[in-house]
């Protein structure tokens, strides 16, 4: 490695990318349920670090799960358990699959994987340290006389990771047992003291054994660390079996071991097919080095400007040769967002996707880096703003577990098809107002993001009239809202898989708001691929509709938003009937309350007598300075909202809490920007002169309680770990350096004599300039991998807690070889 970097300074960081597809063949129950109700566990070793949904009445379960994460430790078996629920006592373990670490890169594509029993004594893990000392001469304890009989001294240091068996898998009352085993007899064990509730447990104990002189090189040391149990048999965590043939005896042996399983077998089971398991999986390590070492690549990536021809940047180059797109979008997008170029990055791969295209129906519908950078990019800087739109409607959805099921073939008898059609409209009208009233919410640079879409799309196909709309509604609707609502989990919104029926009712959401998000489309809009659909879509896609999808598309690709400023056009946000209290007074002296028709829009907040009638109020966006709940010891009446102005509070009574939470959240959102918002305001109005709150007799008083803030859109600079995406794209380049050869020799043909239609020699060897620059980069990159792999090698000590032996100390532990060697 380069002088003076140390060691220490390389990061190893791996993750693992698992889809868990379904089940078949498993053996049936027996009477009187023959189907089992299966769900999938995943370990590392024997620690749960992820559990499917529960799959029910089914021997061939579907679960179609997938789970990405961090390895937190170091692991030598990724293990998947298929188990049947039982209401009484424990669930049932059917069988398992069970991938060494060293050939879980075998399977990046569905592999079906054959069940295996799961067999109490090989489920073990963790390690042992142990220091082995042969003694040709010794004093006894009980005299200070030497023994002529050679000993063993055996220490058992510690152990560590070691399985959980009580308290939900969190700890054991670990002890380790030790034997001096011959062809023909065994010592007596001798045990070290149990430690309580531990998974590390220090022993720092030693023992001796008498030996035969001549009899040593037989002898295997044989150390098992178990569980102590009140109840029942102690529970076995593991073993090492030592043969001393292999110890240097000649001073002192000290090492680490993995515990393995339990070698004595007398009765092994009798293989039979039950069943098997569809898995793909996928493991990523990158050894990544200090920042320095990636800056010439990085500065290659990053060099990007207006008006370049996207072909001659590092990026589309990676994507020409690299065929996992997503993979591609995904580093590329976190690159770009950690240097605040997304932007930049965004428009202009979509610019080029937009001249590339022939016809306006097929735009954006490939498998290209601009549109997965888009979705990327949208999961990246749109989280909270998704969160704060639809997931409290998620979350009643789950909580409502209602049915709404619309498909005649799966309605369960006595179920009304007229009911469900109810509820689902219900949720898919709710869910739609939430998505088409929150432009003003959608975070800036999604905005400008959208704003550049809709121009480049408007440039290449003039005479389009819907192009404007259903190029960002192919992405907002159908690549943004429409999968998370399918897959709340995948978003985050939730933190457990849906049931059986509440997944269907997403489902079906998700097709509606798909629907929904092609209304824009004079070819797209009123299709639908099943039949059954037909019903909702006759009650949901109408002109009101339309004209929300429509508004709602044109207000986050405006100019305006995507200047983060407040959009020109007067843009009405919110609409609907509110009983106001009277602001003047009445001949008897009281407020009166009557209905009124209120327009919320990015201009104010207007109201009259009914949508038809002329405006009597007007309330601009700088008088609104907040927006509150109202006690209901104010007016005796629940669902108030106080609008706060700079001379006196507007009382409004909503007609359900739904209404209340939305226009109070619309109001708060117009207000946010607003230099003059207040900080506190009186949770109580004032009557018969005071404030019911704080019991102040002037009614210009400030306010005695903090305004509720509203939260703003996270920054998309997140934080990211820019030296590993790096890293990523490297590894991605140096896996594909063959195909980036190949496009090299063409750059250098072509830069000659241009052949291709067009383009130019110039950008032909612009292009070549940037190949240059990578596979340099790529190359100096790969030597100082190499270095560091050879380094790592040499400084490996097997036995140390890093690299343990195997089981039997037979040879170096082969998966930390393969780990060192690759």
């Amino acid at each position: 490695m380069a002088a003076g970097v140390n060691l220490c300074d390389v990061r190893i960081e791996e993750t693992l990318k698992i889809r868990i597809g379904e089940a078949k063949n498993l053996p049936a129950r027996k009477e009187p349920r023959y189907s089992r109700n299966c769900y999938c566990v995943v370990t590392l070793d024997q620690e749960e670090v992820f559990r499917t949904s529960t799959v029910e009445k089914s021997l061939c379960p579907f679960f179609g799960e997938d789970v990405h994460f961090e390895v937190p430790r170091d692991f030598r078996t990724l293990c998947f358990y298929l188990f049947d629920t039982d209401l009484i006592g424990k669930d049932t373990v059917l069988g398992k699959v069970a991938i060494k670490k060293g050939s879980v890169h075998n399977y990046p594509s569905d592999t079906w994987f054959p069940l295996v029993h799961v067999e109490p004594d090989t489920e073990v893990q963790g390690r042992i340290h142990i220091e082995i000392k042969h003694y040709e001469f010794i004093s006894d304890a009980d005299d200070d006389e030497f023994s002529s009989t050679p000993k063993l001294s055996v220490k058992v240091v510690e152990c560590t990771d070691l399985y959980g068996c009580n308290g939900n898998g969190t700890f054991s009352d670990p002890y380790v047992s030790i034997t001096c085993q011959r062809p023909v007899l065994r010592s007596e064990p001798k045990k070290t003291k149990v430690k309580k509730r531990t998974l590390n447990p220090k022993f720092e104990e030693s023992f001796l054994f008498e030996i035969p002189d001549d009899d040593v090189e037989s002898l295997v040391l044989r150390c098992t660390a178990w569980s102590a149990s009140l109840i029942g048999e102690d529970i076995f965590l593991g073993e090492v079996r030592v043969p001393l043939s292999k110890c240097d005896l000649s001073s002192m042996h000290e090492g680490w071991y993995w515990l393995g399983p339990r070698e004595e077998k007398n009765d092994l089971p009798v293989k039979q097919d039950i069943g098997s398991l569809r898995l793909r999986v996928t493991h990523t390590q990158d050894h990544v080095f200090p920042s320095s070492f990636y800056d010439p690549l990085r500065e290659t990536i990053l060099a990007i400007k207006d008006g370049q021809d996207v072909q001659t940047t590092a990026a589309h180059i990676l994507g020409d040769i690299v065929k996992d797109k997503a993979t591609v979008a995904k580093s590329l997008v976190r690159v770009f967002s950690h240097h605040n170029q997304v932007v930049d990055f965004i428009k202009l791969v979509v610019d080029h996707e937009v001249l590339s295209t022939k016809d306006s129906n097929t735009l954006f519908r490939g498998n290209s880096v601009a549109t997965k950078s888009v979705d990327e990019f949208m999961k990246h800087a749109g989280m909270y703003y998704l969160h704060d739109t639809i997931k409290c409607l998620i979350d009643e959805i789950y909580d409502d577990h209602k049915r709404c099921e619309i498909d005649p073939a799966k309605l369960r008898e006595g179920e009304s098809l007229e009911a469900n059609l109810v509820h689902l409209r219900s949720y898919v009208n709710r869910l739609f107002a939430a998505i088409t009233c929150s432009a003003m919410a959608c975070p800036t640079v999604m905005c400008q993001v959208f704003h550049a879409i809709r121009e480049a799309a408007v440039r290449k196909f003039p005479s389009d009239e819907d192009v404007c709309y259903t190029s960002v509604s192919g992405f907002v609707f159908l690549r943004f809202f429409a999968p998370a609502i399918l897959n709340p989990k995948l978003f985050q919104m939730r933190n457990e898989h849906p049931d059986a029926q509440t997944a269907r009712t997403l489902t079906l959401i998700s097709k509606a708001i798909q629907s929904l998000g092609n209304v824009v489309s004079s070819v797209l809009c009123g299709q639908v691929k099943e039949p059954y659909m037909e019903t909702l879509k006759s009650v949901i896609l109408d002109q009101e509709h339309i004209t929300a999808v429509k508004r709602f598309l044109e207000i986050i690709s405006s100019p305006s938003r995507a200047q983060g400023l407040p959009v020109d056009s007067t843009i009405v946000l919110k609409e609907g009937v509110l009983v106001k209290r009277a602001q003047g007074r009445s001949r008897l002296g009281f407020k009166n309350f009557k209905k009124r028709f209120f327009v919320l829009t990015n201009k104010g907040l207007s109201y009259s007598k009914d949508k038809t009638k002329p405006v009597l109020g007007h309330i601009p966006v700088c008088d609104i300075l907040g927006a509150e709940s109202l006690g209901e010891d104010s007016f005796h009446l629940k669902l108030m909202v106080q609008i706060i102005q700079p001379d006196r509070q507007l009382y409004v009574q909503a007609s359900n809490t739904v209404e209340e939470r939305e226009w109070t959240r619309a109001l708060r959102k117009v207000c946010q920007s607003n230099p003059y918002r207040v900080k506190k305001y009186h949770p109580e109005a004032f009557v018969c002169g005071k404030w019911l709150c704080c019991k102040e007799r002037v009614e210009k008083a400030s306010g005695c309680s903090p305004i509720t803030e509203v939260p703003q859109p996270k920054c998309v600079n997140v934080a990211i770990d820019c030296d590993r995406e790096i890293e990523r794209i490297h590894s991605l380049f140096l896996i594909n350096l063959e195909k980036l050869d190949e496009l090299q020799v063409e750059c250098e043909s072509q830069s000659e004599n241009c052949t291709v239609e067009g383009t130019t020699q110039e950008m032909w060897k612009q292009k070549l300039e940037t190949i240059n620059d990578i596979r340099s980069h790529i190359i100096s990159l790969e030597q100082e991998h190499k270095q560091h792999r050879k380094i790592t090698h040499r400084l490996t000590r097997h036995g140390s807690k890093k690299c343990p032996w195997g089981p039997t100390q037979e040879s170096p532990d082969p998966f930390r070889r393969h780990l060192i060697l690759q």
